[in-house]
């Protein structure tokens, strides 16, 4: 049987305009309120730059929140505040900071949740991908009504660790060293060097709120899942390795590999016009069970 999903808009930013919508199933009440936060660059609610068309198949978050709905959540999906105005450049965000810019919108995503819905009485876990896996472990931090956080996709050890393993290969063996000298010149306090265009304070930023600093700080431990696909081109296997001898013996904090997924989870990508591919949820949808169990 198809469970009918119901669609309601939200006015997440006061400016009367549709910038989300609410995703849930009227005849059963949510296990949990699901909030999908958008990675990096000028996002929209369905996971992809805004710039970016996918014709013949869902966008990747539409695909999600169908499937979570039929298991029992209603699902949020949002587009980031700056969405039709930011840069497609590398500096995405501005050197006030990565970690404001998504507490900002998901206080206004949360406050758009009508105080009389079903939804908005349920427990509230953020499923986070990508860039915005940080955003949502840093807004958790602060917020009591998140009970969890699902982390997809999300950069083991800050952004310039990244950068350094995803371009070495891919530049002259020269180029790559002095990138490299000026990546690290930006990470000495005080420094007035630039690397790639933007300032020390934009990367200081980003080191300030990595993956590796919000699991292992004292502040607010939250029951949080790590999740990254086998084949992911974005994030290279040997940090998420290293990210997972360093989180052994921490209890709170589950760590999957998804086997042939890839960014975004998709295991299959779609062959013709109207095919949504095949994405592999089982493993989000067996954490969020555990974390808010159905009753009766």
């Amino acid at each position: 049987m198809t469970t009918r999903v119901e669609e309601r808009p939200l006015l997440c930013f006061g400016e009367n305009q549709t910038h989300g919508a609410l995703l849930c199933a009227p005849s059963y009440t949510p296990l949990a309120l699901l909030i999908l936060v958008p990675g990096s660059g000028p996002t929209t609610r369905d996971g992809i730059p805004v710039s970016e068309q996918i014709e013949g198949t869902h966008p990747p978050f539409a695909v999600w929140s169908n499937h979570l709905v039929a298991q029992r959540y209603a699902v949020v999906r949002y587009d980031k505040h700056r969405a039709s105005t930011m840069s497609e450049s590398l500096c995405f965000s501005p050197p006030a900071g990565i970690a404001q810019e998504y507490d900002l919108d998901l206080d206004s995503v949360i406050a758009a949740i009508q105080d009389g819905d079903t939804a908005n009485r349920s427990p509230i876990i953020l499923v986070g991908h990508s860039l915005g896996a940080i955003g949502a472990l840093h807004y958790a931090r602060k917020n009591r009504r998140i009970k969890a956080v699902a982390a997809i996709s999300a950069p083991p050890f800050g952004l310039i660790a990244l950068l350094k393993h995803q371009l070495r290969g891919l530049l002259p063996e020269a180029n790559y060293q002095a990138l490299s000298v000026d990546l690290d010149r930006v990470q000495e306090p005080g420094s007035t060097h630039t690397a790639l265009g933007a300032p020390a304070s934009y990367w200081q930023d980003y080191e300030k709120h990595t993956l590796e600093h919000l699991l292992f700080t004292r502040h607010r431990q939250l029951p949080a899942l790590l999740l990254y696909g086998e084949k992911d081109a974005l994030i290279p296997n040997e940090l998420v390795i290293a990210l997972h001898q360093r989180l052994r013996d921490r209890s709170q904090i589950s760590f999957e590999v998804v086997p042939g997924a890839d960014h975004f989870l998709m295991v299959r990508p779609p062959t013709q016009k109207g095919d949504d591919g095949d994405y592999e949820l089982s493993r989000l949808v067996e954490w969020l069970r555990k974390i808010s169990p159905p009753t009766g």
